[in-house]
């Protein structure tokens, strides 16, 4: 059941006019990016390609939000997330199918950036391995700002409230890391423990850390299980 959400979730994307405008506007951002620092950093594919995947996540970081609410805010606003409720699915299956859809979508994004960043390397001496790892790093990140989004449009029926604090929490998560000069050192580390941005150094240095993997494997499973314990409370509350 949980893939035949999934599916469903793909499929009402692609009859959308907005998820593709949204698919034609970031690869046109990204190709006018690309051809910035293919002039900025011409003998060094490794940071052109870093600062592609770079420029996605801040695209993304945007995009995400509307996507989330208009999978669960619209979805509770227009009462459809009730009639899912009240089949024999569970609130697990939904919200994880409709994560699994959003997903897919901004994976297909992501690729088209990936292979936009392979073309480019193709006739020269690169880090292959590297860029792989900026692809790795940037989609776990996306993914977890999909789960922190499922979860803040979980708790409202109001789209511009959702999106709002959807962007916000990603911002706190994203920036949390220019708060972290307090002198207190133990503060800082936990500043810098759960900035999203801050584990993502490693992945923009060609490196695949297990800590960072765990990290964002970890806060994408607590925030998909809040929003699970929100849907769930929504279908008790009638």
């Amino acid at each position: 059941m949980t893939l035949t959400i999934a599916r469903q979730e793909i499929a009402t994307l692609f009859k959308t006019p907005a998820a593709w405008i949204i698919l034609a506007i970031v690869q046109l951002l990204l190709g006018l990016s690309y051809l910035l620092f293919t002039r900025i950093y011409s003998e060094n594919v490794n940071d052109i390609v870093s600062w592609l995947f770079k420029i996605s996540l801040y695209l993304l970081l945007f995009i995400v939000p509307i996507l989330s609410v208009k999978t669960l805010t619209m979805e509770r606003q227009n009462e459809t997330l009730i009639f899912l409720l009240s089949k024999p699915i569970s609130s697990w299956q939904i919200i994880f199918g409709k994560f699994i859809g959003v997903s897919v979508y901004l994976t297909l994004l992501l690729s088209l950036a990936l292979m936009m960043a392979l073309s480019t390397v193709l006739a020269s001496s690169a880090d292959y391995a590297a860029i792989i790892a900026y692809w790795i790093g940037t989609l776990i990140c996306i993914i977890s700002f999909t789960a922190i989004c499922f979860f803040i449009c979980s708790l409202t029926t109001i789209p511009i409230l959702a999106i709002g604090g959807s962007l916000l929490i990603l911002l706190f998560f994203m920036f949390i890391e220019l708060f972290t000069n307090t002198g207190i050192a133990w503060l800082d580390q936990i500043l810098l423990t759960f900035s999203l941005f801050a584990h993502l150094n490693n992945f923009m240095r060609g490196l695949l850390t297990s800590t960072d993997i765990i990290f964002y494997c970890t806060a994408t499973g607590l925030f998909l299980f809040l929003s699970h314990i929100s849907i769930k409370r929504i279908y008790e509350q009638g």
